[in-house]
């Protein structure tokens, strides 16, 4: 299974106008089971593998992370927006998108920015789902605890604790049980899989069923529902070949063809040359109108010039 996770952001533009729909970089990657620490990486000082197109490729990534000059250089940098996605083997699974005017690198992940997200829960009010922690600091160290990317609603011991991401680093140990199926591959990526919170002794994203929804924001309350990013094309020709299904009307449902069940063919030549004639003459019709705009129009256009010229 290769789980990434990657941190973009977008930048205010020299019109102050902000475009952030399709003008997203890279500035940060997470690969499960890459080498290093990743809280470390990000908090500190260097870039790592801008050099690298494998590194930083989505479609096919490999275990190695990545880090952009831009991190260190964040406050200075015109970031206005950041969004946090999780792709799960080249197909993004769930996303974060953050206010970041006049943030830094590690305080633009904060609920308070949060600007919209693919879980429900996060960010409805109605719903009252507490969150404990939501930082990129998360917990480091306590209890032998090293969880970043932290996002986090009930922290009461391994079988209560529930959210909705956590980068599970290299210092950890496995101090609940659920912990042990991520000891060999760390640092890893837990996630929700489907659109609100999850106890994370309970997530298998190799197992769980859920419906992909394509949602912009992801407005959905069953707990079977998983993100799906939106394919504008596929989108829109789904919705023209439903609309064309919708409008198509059955021919043996048509007043016409009921009549012809009803009525005798008519083969002689009289109908069918006046037939013939009265299309022709709905035709001429039409053409005639429009001949007798064009001359008016041309008449019209004449006259002018020919007044123009005598003031002149």
């Amino acid at each position: 299974m290769n789980t990434v996770h990657m941190v973009y952001f977008c930048e205010l533009l020299l019109t102050q106008n902000i475009v952030c729909e399709e003008d997203w970089h890279m500035v940060f990657k997470v690969a499960t089971g890459g080498p290093g620490n990743v809280y470390d990486l990000y908090t500190g000082d260097g870039v790592l593998n801008v050099d690298n197109a494998q590194a930083q490729s989505l479609t096919h990534p490999i275990k190695e992370h990545f880090k952009s000059e831009i991190v260190d250089k964040w406050t200075s940098a015109g970031i206005v927006q950041v969004r946090l996605a999780i792709h799960k083997n080249g197909t993004e699974v769930a996303y974060f998108l953050f206010d970041g005017k006049e943030s830094n690198k590690t305080d633009w992940f904060l609920k308070e920015r949060l600007q919209n997200s693919s879980y429900t829960d996060l960010q409805n009010s109605t719903s009252n789902i507490p969150t404990n922690v939501f930082s990129i600091y998360g917990i480091q160290g306590f209890l032998n605890i090293y969880r970043s990317f932290y996002i986090n609603s009930v922290w009461g011991g391994c079988a209560s604790d529930a959210g909705w991401l956590m980068v599970y680093d290299t210092h950890n140990v496995g101090g609940c049980p659920w912990e042990g199926y991520y000891l060999s591959d760390k640092p890893a990526i837990l996630y929700s899989p489907i659109s609100t919170r999850v106890r994370f002794s309970q997530i298998d994203p190799a197992n769980l069923t859920c419906h992909s929804s394509c949602l912009k924001p992801i407005q959905l309350d069953a707990v079977t529902y998983c993100h799906k990013p939106c394919d504008t094309i596929i989108d829109v020709t789904a919705k023209v070949r439903q609309l064309r299904d919708d409008l198509a009307i059955n021919r043996k449902n048509t007043t016409s063809y009921r009549r012809t069940l009803g009525s005798v063919y008519e083969n002689r030549t009289s109908a069918k040359t006046m037939g013939l004639t009265g299309a022709t003459f709905l035709i001429s019709v039409v053409c005639v109108f429009i001949y007798f705009d064009c001359v008016r129009f041309q008449t019209e256009r004449s006259n002018k010039k020919r007044t123009s010229a005598k003031n002149n």
